[in-house]
C-alpha cells in the first residue's frame, strides 16, 4: 500500500513492469507462433513463466499451458520464443 497506494500508482508499477520485460525480450502475446510450437508465457496474477502453445486459427483459438503431461487454458499477456518446435518436445 506504501508503495501503490491507489490505483493510478498500481496501474503505472504494472505498465513498469511490462515495459521492464519486453526490454528483456517478451513480446505480446498475440504475436505468438501459431503453428504449434512451443513458447514461454507470463499471465497476469501468476509469478511463474509457462511453456505454452497456440491450437486453432488466430483470432479464434486458445492458448494453452503445458505442464505434467496435461493442457491447461491460458490467457498470456507475454510471450518468448524457446526454440522449441512442437509439444512432443515439452518432456
Amino acid at each position: 500500500a506504501e508503495q501503490m497506494p491507489d490505483e493510478q500508482s498500481a496501474i503505472l508499477s504494472m505498465f513498469k513492469a511490462w515495459l521492464r520485460l519486453k526490454e528483456l525480450g517478451w513480446e505480446e502475446a498475440q504475436y505468438c507462433p501459431k503453428d504449434g510450437s512451443l513458447f514461454d508465457v507470463i499471465e497476469a496474477g501468476s509469478t511463474g513463466i509457462h511453456r505454452c502453445r497456440y491450437e486453432g486459427k488466430w483470432p479464434t483459438g486458445h492458448w494453452w499451458i503445458v505442464a505434467d503431461n496435461d493442457l491447461w487454458p491460458s490467457r498470456p499477456v507475454l510471450f518468448r520464443a524457446t526454440g522449441d518446435r512442437n509439444v512432443r518436445d515439452a518432456d
